[in-house]
């Protein structure tokens, strides 16, 4: 986050470190909350709201937004890929639906993920996916 808020500012210019730390910090700390809600329902991790909040930080709404939607395509195909080649993608939607279903009846946050239930097969790195979304932006737009 330290290197986000210098090379942001220094990049806007010496007169405007200050403000590029200010924008930084604000974008940083807007995702994070808006992000938050995922991790409460634990469907990412703190760590993947951390790196998503550092790009918007950095490239900013626009830019970040084209950023990290890429990020989530490409591990949406990842998980998809995975399911399929493991042999769970039945398995895996009938566990959405039905904690779906539960979060409506009953009115009660659960833990999504389940290790003990769900291992760790069905887990994709989803910080990689969000780097490889950047770099897709980097060099697109």
């Amino acid at each position: 986050m330290a290197a986000g808020v210098i090379l942001f500012g220094w990049e806007a210019g010496n007169q405007a470190v200050l403000w590029g730390a200010i924008f930084f910090l604000s974008r940083f700390l807007a995702v994070t909350a808006l992000f938050f809600l995922l991790f409460r329902f634990r469907m990412i991790g703190a760590g993947d709201i951390k790196i998503i909040a550092l790009i918007f930080g950095y490239l900013g709404y626009g830019n970040g937004f084209a950023a990290v939607a890429g990020g989530f395509l490409i591990g949406a195909f990842w998980s998809l890929v995975l399911m399929t080649v493991k042999g769970c993608t039945f398995q895996r939607f009938s566990y959405f639906l039905t904690y779906i279903r539960s979060l409506i009846q009953t009115k009660k946050i659960t833990a999504y993920y389940s290790s003990a239930r769900d291992g760790y097969d069905a887990v994709i790195p989803l910080g990689f996916c969000m780097f490889l979304g950047t770099i897709l932006t980097a060099v697109f737009f």
